[in-house]
């Protein structure tokens, strides 16, 4: 579950997932649980104790970078 997230990444909480820094994960990122997902892949930049990760877009569907500007304003 995402504890922020922007246009340029995402901090992720209670990952279960082993992963360091420069990994490249992939996934689904969707607005609510039952909304269809959206996938992406995301360099990880910092993982912290807990499963706390940060992640950098690397590929991410245009019309979710444009409903993520739309959101945060």
């Amino acid at each position: 579950r995402a504890r922020n997230w922007s246009t340029g990444g995402a901090c992720l909480s209670n990952c279960t997932n082993v992963a360091a820094i420069g990994d490249i994960v992939s996934g689904t990122l969707r607005w609510k649980p039952a909304a269809p997902g959206q996938p992406f892949a995301a360099e990880v930049t910092r993982v912290e104790t807990g499963g706390v990760l940060a992640l950098k877009w690397l590929s991410l569907p245009e019309r979710v970078l444009l409903r993520m500007e739309t959101e945060q304003q």
